[in-house]
C-alpha cells in the first residue's frame, strides 16, 4: 500500500459541509491510490491536556492520560501527511479537535532550539508528517481566515512537517473542489 494521509474531524452528523468535504478528499486522495484513514475526533475518549509535562518528563513521548489522546499521537506521527478539517472557531480550530491538537506536545521535546529566529522547541523524532488545514465557514470574514492561517503557520513552525498548506471553505462555495486539489498538492505530493 502507498502512503498513509490522516484526515482528523469533527463531527459530521449535524455537519452536512464537513461530510461533503470528507468525500471530495477521498476521492482525490485515493484516485492517486494513497491509502486515507479518517478520525473523527468527536467519537473518542479524549481529555484535556493538563499542562503537567508529565509527557516530556515521566513519560516520554506519551501522556500520562491512558485515553484516545495517545492515539491520536501515534497516529500523526506515523502519517506521511496529516489533515486537519473542522469549523473555524474564533479563528481556530473547533473546541473538539483543539483539545486533540493539544495532545501532540508528547511528539516534542521540553528542549529549546533556534528556528527561524524565534525559540521553539526541538524535535523528538526525525520526521514529521505534512500538515494541511481545512477550516470551514459560513461566510468570508478576513479577520477569522487570516487568523487561521497564522494557527496553521505558528503550528508548522512547531512540528515542522515538510510541507504545509491551508484552505478555507465557506457554505456558499459550489467550486471549491479544484481549490482542494491544490491544497492537497500544495500540501503533500499525492496530486
Amino acid at each position: 500500500m502507498g502512503k498513509t494521509i490522516t484526515l482528523f474531524h469533527t463531527d459530521t452528523k449535524s455537519d452536512p459541509l464537513i461530510s461533503t468535504i470528507i468525500r471530495e478528499l477521498k476521492t482525490i486522495i485515493e484516485s492517486n491510490e494513497y491509502h486515507l484513514h479518517t478520525i473523527n475526533v468527536s467519537t473518542l475518549s479524549i481529555k484535556p491536556c493538563q499542562g503537567c509535562f508529565h509527557c516530556w518528563i515521566k513519560t516520554p513521548g506519551s501522556c500520562i492520560h491512558k485515553d484516545d489522546g495517545n492515539t491520536i499521537a501515534h497516529q500523526y506521527i506515523t502519517s506521511d501527511t496529516v489533515i486537519f478539517l473542522s469549523r473555524i472557531s474564533f479563528g481556530g480550530y473547533s473546541s473538539q479537535l483543539k483539545c486533540a491538537i493539544d495532545r501532540l506536545i508528547p511528539l516534542i521535546l521540553p528542549f529549546f532550539r533556534k528556528y527561524h529566529d524565534e525559540t521553539h522547541h526541538k524535535k523528538r523524532y526525525q520526521t514529521y508528517p505534512n500538515l494541511i488545514s481545512i477550516g470551514l465557514l459560513k461566510d468570508h470574514d478576513d479577520q477569522k481566515e487570516q487568523l487561521f492561517k497564522r494557527l496553521l503557520e505558528r503550528n508548522a513552525l512547531n512540528f515542522t512537517p515538510p510541507k504545509f498548506a491551508e484552505c478555507i471553505i465557506t457554505e456558499k462555495e459550489t467550486e471549491y473542489q479544484q481549490r482542494l486539489k491544490q491544497t492537497i498538492q500544495k500540501g503533500t505530493v499525492v496530486v
